[in-house]
């Protein structure tokens, strides 16, 4: 027996459904239909009735002086001012990096000297220790690279192995139901032809 069903037969939702008429005329019917054979079900209905009359004529208090009802939109609005510095600080600190990462490529180079500023604007001159790195950091990923190759070339002749095998196999139980299959359908010629014959 369910713990929010008066009988068992139909559960409270199903009777507040009927009651406020928010049910399929189905539903409609096969709620009335129990309501006039279970005297449970019907008295819990009777009881929803009147909780409903009471609580249409309860009438809410006023509120006290001083207190006033505040929406949740009201509650969570901001005043303009700490809105707008908001994104106004966040743009300054997307800018200050854009901007440094554009110095940063186009090959700008700081220093603090004496407490002043030296910029040099253009590219550097490599060194040849930074070239030597390079190179090496290149042949490393030309190597990394060629193993890939060799591992995916290993892959995949594996798997048309495997796919050649398994293509075989099924060749070669579809040739033996072929066989089976003729073999019985021959029988059954041979058979036809010697019931003619009679």
């Amino acid at each position: 027996m369910d713990k929010d069903s008066p009988c068992g037969g139909l559960d409270r939702d199903a009777l507040v459904a009927w009651l406020y008429d928010d049910c399929e005329p189905a539903e409609q019917e096969r709620v009335a239909a129990h309501l006039a054979v279970c005297g449970r079900c019907a008295a819990e209905v009777e009881s929803l009735r009147s909780l409903r009359g009471s609580l249409e004529a309860w009438d809410v208090p006023a509120l006290p002086s001083g207190i006033r009802v505040v929406s949740e939109h009201d509650a969570r609005s901001r005043p303009w001012p700490q809105f707008a510095l908001r994104p106004a600080w966040g743009l300054a600190a997307a800018a200050g990096v854009l901007l440094g990462v554009g110095l940063a490529l186009a090959g700008v180079e700081m220093r603090i000297v004496d407490g002043g500023f030296i910029v040099h604007v253009g590219s550097v001159a490599e060194s040849d220790v930074a070239q030597a790195e390079r190179d090496v950091l290149m042949e490393q990923v030309r190597g990394l690279i060629t193993q890939s190759e060799q591992r995916q070339q290993q892959e995949r002749a594996l798997w048309l192995t495997e796919f050649a095998q398994e293509v075989d196999m099924q060749r070669r139980a579809d040739q033996q139901q072929f066989q089976q299959e003729l073999g019985a359908l021959e029988g059954f010629a041979d058979y036809l032809v010697r019931v003619s014959e009679r």
